[in-house]
Formats: structure tokens, sequence, C-alpha cells
């Protein structure tokens, strides 16, 4: 069932991330994110301004990640969020004429709340990691955007839009001279199979699809069970214990020693678990570069 030779180099998760980013052709932000590494250290930066819009964004990402994911320690560190964004908003206010400053954040909905509450000079966070519900429906666990006051007294806006892409974030702004929020409008964008599709988009889509398409179609194993994966965020999980058991496989091959300390970040964290699993055909999927399998499409 599990068919594809691993290789020591997924490991080196630095390096091999910073040969990822070197590819890209828009701006890497995280102000938090500090690396020995030449390839990070050369691509990550604090903040973007995007000049058409007298607009800064500063990127910001959990200080959990050295416990939920493969970061060398000794090499990418991931300092105080609240510290690093002040300090970058303060270093945007004292050597430009930007006052539009924004946040890009993967830090949770609780801590970005905390971050606006901590910070000045910051007026829209637009936030990720914890997965958290925003908007009018009964489910929802806050406001879009959710309105909280920073340590002068003005308004910080802030949105996230769920998970896995089923919601898309919409919100337009207007900015006083001053780089506070005057007005705004939008929530969030419900995507179902009913939305109307975007041409141009869905053409580079296929477009990006193509070169993958005769890989992802191919059979490698089948399943007697749904893998699914709706009870994986609260005990094991089927869909939890067949990624574990090809971690173990994995490493066993490498000739390596695994030890799992953090169950819940293996199954709920890493991003391979955003869906169920169907049968009988499992075909390749890449998530991350562990080879996890799906079905056929």
């Amino acid at each position: 069932m599990l068919e594809a030779e691993p290789s020591a180099d997924i490991f080196s998760s630095d390096s091999y991330l910073g040969d990822y980013l070197e590819n890209l052709t828009f701006p890497v932000i995280s102000a938090n994110v500090h690396s020995t590494n030449p390839k990070l250290n050369g691509t990550i930066k604090p903040f973007h301004i995007f000049e058409k819009y007298q607009l800064a964004v500063i990127g910001a990402t959990t200080e959990e990640t050295p416990d939920i994911s493969s970061v060398d320690k000794e090499v990418t560190t991931f300092t105080n969020v609240v510290k690093a964004v002040q300090d970058t908003v303060d270093l945007i206010r004292s050597t430009t004429n930007i006052t539009r400053i924004v946040a890009l954040t993967h830090i949770g909905y609780e801590e970005d709340q905390r971050l606006a509450q901590e910070t000045t000079g910051l007026h829209l966070i637009m936030g990720g990691h914890s997965h958290t519900k925003l908007g009018s429906e009964a489910d929802s666990e806050g406001a879009y955007p959710t309105i909280v006051k920073n340590k002068d007294g003005d308004e910080v806006f802030i949105v996230t839009a769920w998970r896995w892409g089923e919601y898309l974030g919409y919100i337009d702004v207007t900015f006083d001279a001053d780089g506070k929020i005057l007005e705004y409008h939008g929530a969030p964008i419900h995507l179902t199979n009913q939305t109307k599709q975007d041409p141009d988009y869905q053409a580079q889509v296929d477009k990006w699809r193509a070169p993958f398409a005769e890989e992802m179609a191919k059979v490698v194993g089948q399943s007697n069970v749904v893998l699914d994966q709706t009870t994986c965020q609260l005990q094991e999980c089927l869909l939890g214990d067949f990624i574990a058991e090809y971690v173990g496989i994995l490493t066993s091959r490498l000739g390596l020693e695994l030890q799992i300390t953090n169950y819940t970040s293996l199954v709920q964290r890493d991003g391979c678990i955003s869906s169920k699993f169907q049968y009988p055909d499992l075909c390749n999927h890449e998530c991350r570069r562990y080879p996890i399998h799906h079905r056929c499409r």
C-alpha cells in the first residue's frame, strides 16, 4: 500500500523550505521568524509594502511552530509575536510615510486578539491557525470582523476564515490619514459546489494541475473502510492511525528512531488530515513531502 521510497532529505526541513521559498514569485513575510539558514534568512522578511496601495503588511507565525513542525531549533527560531510586530510597526512608521499597517498572521484567534490589545499602530489583523469560524451563523465563535481595542484605545479589526478553503474571507476597509479604519463591509463567503467559478482563475488551476494529473490518478492500494477524520481532534482515529503507521515505516526504512510526543499535532496540525478519505481506490497525494493516499477522482 505504501510504495513511495522515502529519502533522508525530507527531514532537512529548513533547507528544503529554503529551496522552495527561493522559487516563489511573491513576498514571504514573518516578523518573528529568524534563521541562520542563508536561504531562509534571504527570503523571509518581516513585512512587505505594497506601494500602489500605500499599505504595509506584517507577517507573524505561531511561536508553537518548533513543537508542531520539524524545525531545526538550532537554526531557526520563533520569537515573541507581540514584540516582533510592535518593533516592525515602529520601524515602518519611523522610516517610511506609510500609515496603513496590517498584519497577516498564523497564530490563532485568541492570540490575534492579544496581539491587537497589546500593540499600537496596527488596525487590521487577518489571521489563521486556530480554524476559528467567525460570522453570523449559529455555530460561529465570534463576529466578523471581531473588533477589540488596542493599547491606545483604538479599534483593531480581526478576521479569519475558518478552515480548508470552505470559506473565503472578504473584508473591504477604508482608512483615514492616520491608518485607522473609518468603515468596512464584507463577510465570509461560503464556497460550495454551487459557487460560481471565476473562469480566469479556473483556467490557471487547470494549467497548474495538468503536470500532476497522471501521478495523482495512480492507484497505489485499497482500503476496506472509510478513513474518517471527523473525530481526529478529539480522540484516536483511523486516519491518524494510518498516517502514524506510515511515518513509522518511513523512519524505519531510514534507520531512524521515531518518538511521537504529541499525537494531536500529528493528526490535527500537519494539514494532511483535511477531509474524509473514501474507498476502495487510494491514489497518490503529496501532503508536504509525505506521500498520503486518497480516493481517485
